[in-house]
C-alpha cells in the first residue's frame, strides 16, 4: 500500500469499506492478485508458500482478523492448511526509520484470523521497488530465521563478523526494535517466531520491462488451449480486471470458481501439459550453442581423453563440475564432447554468454514454450536421461537478466536429486566473479569440482602430428611459436599464418590477426578492422554484438573465417571469446583514450580484464622501453579508479611468453622511486595467483591433514613469482631496500620450490643472504641503494623486514651453506641472545649447512646474559613467515608420493613432487 499514518491506519481499524482502504494503486493490485490467480489456475506453487496449491484467493480481509489484507492465499498442502498474507508496498526500504516498515510491523502484530492455518502462517510484503539490501542481505536474514533452529542460535550467528554483514545485522536490529515498540516482548526466541514467518516478496511491475509481468505472461501461456495461446495478453488483463472487481468488495475466488469465470469471458484452457514441442525447441537451443565450438584443428578432431575421463570420474561424485583452463585450450571443447554423449540419449539444456535469454526462468519459459513449472519440467528431462544442465564460458554471462536466468535454474535444478551442472570457466573466475551465483543452490549442490583442461601433452602432439602432419612443423621443440602452439585455439590460428617465423608470442598472433583482418584480402583489410573495432568498442561498453545489416566482402570474410559469428539475423559478434581479448588490448593500445569512456571506479568485468591485459602487453612488446606501459598504467590509475584496471595492465609483464626479457627490458621502471612498482609488481602475484597451501593438497587428496595451516598460509599457482624471484636475484646489486619485504614475500609463497637444492634454490638464498648479512650484522657496510627519491625504512618497519628477511633466509639455508656458517659466526661473536633466541627455532633447517656454527652458538647462549641493545629487543617479537609448525608438517606431507601424483603442475606443486624425490633429506630437517 502507500505510505500511511497512523491516524490512516486507525480508520481503517474502525471499520471503513474496503473501496476506500485503496492500496498501493489498485492497478498494481490487480496485477499482483492476477499473477496469483495465473499460479492458482496453473496448479503451481504459491509463491511464497512452497508445496502448497492455491486453493482460494482472498481480497481486503481486515474484518476477518487478516491485518496485512492487500491480497490473503489460502493453500493447502500435505501437511494441512496454509495462509500467506500480503501487503503491497510500491516503496519500502526496512530502514530503522521507514515509517512504512513499522506500521507493517504493527500489522503483524494485529493479525488475527478468524480460521487458523494448520500448516503455516506467513506474512508478505510485496514491494515494486527493490534495492541490493533488499534483494540481498535482507533476504539472507530471512533465510537464516527459516533454516534456524532457534531464536537464539539465529542471533548468535548474525552476530559474528565475516559471517553476517553490517546491513544484515542492521536489519535484524530494525525489526526486533519495531516488533518490539508494538508490544512483542524482548526475547530472542518470540522475535524470532515471527521473523521466519516474513517474505519480501520482489516484483517490479511498474519497471519498463517487468520481469514478473513476464513470468505471469508464461504462465498465461501454459494454462490457455494451444488454439488461445495468443490471448495470454488478453487472460493478464481479463484477470487483473476480476481482482480488482473483486477486491471493491472484499470478495474472494476460489481455484473451483475460476475456470467457470474464465470460460463464461470466453477463455479456452489447457488440460494435460505436453512437453513434445518443448522439447524439440530445446534440442534446437542445445545445438545452436554447440556448433559454434569449434571440435577440430587441423581437421583433426582431438576427444582430449585425460580431461574426459577426468570429467567422467568427476561426474561419479559430483553434481557441479567445472572445466577450467587457461582461454583456448579447449574448455568449451570438453564441454561439447560430454553434451553430445548426454545428447544422444535424451535432451540436455546447453546455454551460452549470446544464446541465454534474459529475464530469469520466465523468459527461457517462453524462449521453449514449456508448459507448467520449471521443476515439473526439469524433473521430465531428468527423467529421460538428459538431467545436465551445461553453461558454457559461465564467467562470461555479464548481464544482470542472464545471470537471474542462471540463478534461477541452477535453484531449480538443485532441487532435483541426480540433476548435475556442468560449466566452462577461466581460472581467475574464483576471484572476482563468483559471487552473482545463488549461495543456496551451490550449497545444495555440493562444491563444485573442478576439471583442469592443460595445454597438448605429448601424446596428444604426436597424434596432431601424425594426424596432420602440417601441425609437425609448428608442434616441434624448436620452432620459434612453440610456446603458445600447444593451446588448441592459438594454433588454429597460427595455421592461417603464411609464417611463423616471427610469431613467438601470443601478443604478436593477435597483433598479426587484428592488422590482417585475419587475413583478408588487401581490398577487403579497412572495412573488416572497422568492424573489428566497432566490435570492440561494443565490447568496451558491455555489449555482445553490433548490427550489420550490410552485407560486404569483409563481413563475409570474417563470418567464414570464424572471426566473427551471427547469433541474431543482422548482429554480429565474436567468435571466441580470445578474440575478443585481443580485439580489446588492440583498440586500447591504438586509442588509450577511450580508457576515459569507461568507468574505472568499478571493477573490470571478466569480459574485459584479459583485454586489458593484452592492452598491456602489446605496450611493453611493441615497445623499446617501458615508456608506452607506464604511460598506459598511468592511463588506468586516474583518481578513483578500481585498482583490478591497473594491476591487470600490471601483470601483462609477467605473463607475456617474453617475461624475462620485457622485467630487463622496463629494468628502470621497475626500480625506479625505491622499486615502487617492482613491489607494486611482486604485490598483485601474491594476492592473485596463489592459493591456500591446504586447498592445494586438499585437491590432491589430503583431506584433513593439514588443517592446522591458515589459510593465510599461500602457495604460488603460476610460474610469475619465480621469474621475478630470478630476475631480481640477477639484478640484486640494484635492487632497493624499499622493494626487499615485497620480494621476500614473494620468496615465501614458493617457498617449497626453494627449500630443495636447486639452482633456483641457490640463487634465491644467496640473494637473500646478502641482503641479511648487511641489514642484519652490526658492523657490517650497507651497499643496498635507498633512493632520496623513496620514503625511507625505519624504526619499527626496519626492524619486521629485518625479521621477516632472517626468517625466510634461515629456512632455505640448505642452498647457500657458505653463507650460512658465515652468517652463524657473525651472529656467535656478536654475543646477542635475543637474536640467538630469533635464530634457535631454525635449527632443524641450520643443522645440516652449518653444523659446527650452530653448534658454537648454541654454546655460547647456553647461559644468558643481560643485553641492553634496544636493536636487538626487537629479536623478541621475531617471527617466522611461514611458522616453524606448519613448515615442518608442509616438509612431511611433501614425501608423501601419492599426494604428489595428484597435485596440480603448477610451479609450486611441481616442486613438491621434486621435493618428494629427497626424502631422506626432508625426513632430517622434519625430525
Amino acid at each position: 500500500m502507500d505510505q500511511l499514518t497512523a491516524d490512516e491506519s486507525k480508520e481503517e481499524d474502525d471499520g471503513s469499506s474496503p473501496v476506500g482502504r485503496g492500496g498501493a494503486g489498485i492497478y498494481i493490485e490487480g496485477e499482483l492478485g492476477a499473477f496469483y490467480l495465473l499460479q492458482m489456475l496453473a496448479g503451481s506453487e504459491a509463491r511464497g508458500l512452497p508445496n502448497a496449491r492455491i486453493e482460494k484467493i482472498q481480497f481486503q480481509g481486515v474484518d476477518e482478523g487478516y491485518a496485512l489484507d492487500d491480497l490473503i492465499v489460502h493453500g493447502l498442502s500435505d501437511r494441512g492448511s496454509s495462509l500467506l498474507e500480503i501487503q503491497s508496498k510500491r516503496t519500502i526500504t526496512f530502514a530503522p526509520k521507514d515509517r512504512i516498515f513499522q506500521s507493517v510491523c504493527e500489522q503483524i502484530v494485529r493479525s488475527a484470523p478468524t480460521n487458523k492455518p494448520t500448516d503455516r502462517h506467513v506474512f508478505a510484503v510485496a514491494t515494486q521497488r527493490t534495492s541490493f539490501a533488499i534483494s540481498g542481505p535482507y533476504q539472507d536474514v530471512l533465510e537464516w530465521a527459516r533454516v534456524s533452529k532457534t531464536g537464539a542460535k539465529l542471533f548468535e550467528r548474525l552476530a559474528l563478523k565475516g559471517v553476517a554483514s553490517d546491513a544484515m545485522r542492521s536489519f535484524a536490529r530494525t525489526f526486533r526494535a519495531n516488533l518490539v515498540a508494538k508490544g512483542v516482548t524482548d526475547d530472542d526466541e518470540a522475535i524470532w517466531s515471527i521473523i521466519r514467518q516474513f517474505l519480501i516478496l520482489e516484483f517490479d511491475f511498474e519497471s519498463g520491462a517487468p520481469q514478473a509481468r513476464a513470468h505471469a505472461l508464461t504462465m498465461a501461456t501454459q494454462v490457455l488451449a494451444p488454439e488461445d495461446v495468443s490471448r495470454a495478453e488478453a487472460l493478464w488483463s481479463s484477470l487483473i480486471e476480476l481482482v480488482i472487481k473483486t477486491g471493491k468488495s472484499g470478495g474472494a475466488i476460489s481455484r473451483d470458481e475460476l475456470p467457470g469465470i474464465l470460460a463464461d469471458r470466453g477463455f479456452r484452457l489447457t488440460g494435460n501439459r505436453d512437453y513434445t514441442l518443448a522439447r524439440a525447441r530445446l534440442a534446437e537451443m542445445s545445438r545452436f550453442a554447440l556448433r559454434d565450438i569449434g571440435s577440430t584443428v587441423g581437421g583433426v578432431n582431438l576427444p582430449r581423453l585425460r580431461a574426459m575421463a577426468s570429467l567422467e570420474k568427476a561426474r561419479d561424485r559430483h553434481r557441479f563440475i567445472e572445466i577450467t583452463g587457461k582461454p583456448g585450450v579447449g574448455k568449451s571443447y570438453v564441454l561439447r564432447h560430454l553434451a553430445e554423449r548426454v545428447g544422444s540419449e535424451a535432451n540436455a539444456i546447453v546455454l551460452d554468454p549470446i544464446g541465454t535469454p534474459g529475464g530469469g526462468w520466465a523468459a527461457l519459459a517462453q524462449r521453449l514454450d514449456i508448459p507448467g513449472t520449471a521443476r515439473d519440467f526439469l524433473a521430465d528431462l531428468a527423467a529421460s536421461g538428459g538431467g545436465v544442465l551445461f553453461i558454457d564460458g559461465l564467467e562470461m554471462l555479464a548481464s544482470p537478466e542472464r545471470r537471474r536466468t542462471i540463478n534461477d535454474l541452477l535453484r531449480e535444478v538443485a532441487a532435483i536429486d541426480g540433476f548435475a551442472v556442468v560449466v566452462s570457466n577461466r581460472p581467475d573466475f574464483d576471484a572476482d566473479g563468483r559471487n552473482w551465483l545463488a549461495e543456496d543452490a551451490l550449497a545444495v549442490l555440493g562444491p563444485p569440482c573442478q576439471v583442469l583442461v592443460g595445454e597438448l601433452d605429448d601424446e596428444e602432439v604426436a597424434a596432431l602430428s601424425e594426424l596432420a602432419p602440417e601441425l609437425s612443423a609448428l608442434l616441434a621443440p624448436g620452432h620459434p611459436a612453440a610456446s603458445i602452439a600447444r593451446n588448441l585455439y592459438r594454433l588454429t590460428q597460427l595455421l592461417k599464418v603464411p609464417s611463423t617465423v616471427e610469431i613467438r608470442t601470443e601478443a604478436a598472433l593477435a597483433d598479426r590477426w587484428w592488422q590482417t583482418a585475419d587475413g583478408a584480402q588487401n581490398s577487403d583489410v579497412r572495412a573488416a578492422q572497422r568492424i573489428l573495432a566497432d566490435l570492440a568498442k561494443a565490447a568496451l561498453s558491455g555489449s555482445d554484438t553490433i548490427e550489420a545489416a550490410a552485407d560486404s566482402p569483409a563481413r563475409d570474410h570474417m563470418l567464414n573465417s570464424l572471426t566473427l559469428g551471427e547469433p541474431q539475423r543482422d548482429r554480429l559478434g565474436f567468435y571466441h571469446d580470445v578474440l575478443r581479448d585481443w580485439a580489446i588490448g588492440a583498440i586500447l593500445h591504438e586509442d588509450t583514450a577511450l580508457i576515459e569512456g569507461i568507468d574505472l571506479t568499478v571493477a573490470p568485468s571478466p569480459r574485459l580484464t584479459r583485454g586489458v591485459e593484452f592492452a598491456g602487453r602489446f605496450a611493453l612488446e611493441k615497445g623499446q622501453d617501458g615508456s608506452a606501459w607506464k604511460a598506459f598504467l598511468a592511463a588506468l590509475s586516474a583518481a578513483g579508479a578500481h585498482d583490478a584496471w591497473r594491476r591487470q595492465a600490471l601483470m601483462a609483464i609477467i605473463r607475456s611468453e617474453l617475461s624475462p626479457q620485457l622485467l630487463n627490458r622496463c629494468r628502470a621502471a621497475l626500480l625506479a622511486q625505491g622499486g615502487a612498482l617492482l613491489s607494486e609488481l611482486c604485490t598483485a602475484i601474491t594476492a592473485v595467483e596463489t592459493a591456500p597451501v591446504a586447498e592445494l593438497f586438499a585437491q590432491a587428496g589430503a583431506y584433513g591433514e593439514i588443517l592446522e595451516a591458515p589459510r593465510s598460509v599461500r602457495a604460488a599457482t603460476t610460474p610469475s613469482a619465480p621469474t621475478v624471484v630470478l630476475w631480481c636475484a640477477s639484478n640484486v646489486a640494484d635492487i632497493p631496500i624499499q622493494a626487499i619485504p615485497a620480494i621476500v614475500k614473494l620468496v615465501e609463497i614458493q617457498f617449497l620450490l626453494a627449500l630443495g637444492v636447486s639452482q633456483y634454490g641457490r640463487k634465491t638464498s644467496r640473494m637473500l643472504f646478502k641482503w641479511l648479512m648487511q641489514l642484519d650484522l652490526p658492523d657490517a657496510k650497507i651497499d643496498i641503494p635507498s633512493p632520496l627519491d623513496a620514503p625511507k625504512i625505519q624504526g619499527q618497519a626496519r626492524q619486521q623486514l629485518i625479521s621477516d628477511l632472517r626468517s625466510m633466509t634461515l629456512l632455505l639455508a640448505g642452498n647457500a651453506p657458505e653463507e650460512t656458517k658465515t652468517y652463524l659466526t657473525a651472529v656467535e661473536a656478536e654475543n646477542n641472545s635475543y637474536k640467538f633466541k630469533a635464530i634457535r627455532p631454525f635449527g632443524r633447517a641450520l643443522a645440516k649447512p652449518a653444523p659446527r656454527e650452530l653448534a658454537a652458538l648454541v654454546e655460547r647462549n647456553l647461559i644468558e646474559t643481560p643485553h641492553h641493545d634496544r636493536q636487538a629487543v626487537a629479536g623478541r617479537t621475531a617471527h617466522s613467515v611461514l611458522p616453524i609448525r606448519i613448515t615442518c608438517r608442509l616438509l612431511q606431507l611433501s614425501r608423501r608420493s601419492s599426494i604428489c601424483s595428484k597435485l596440480r603442475p603448477t610451479p609450486v606443486l611441481l616442486s613438491f613432487e621434486s621435493l618428494s624425490k629427497r626424502r631422506s633429506h626432508f625426513t632430517r630437517v622434519a625430525r
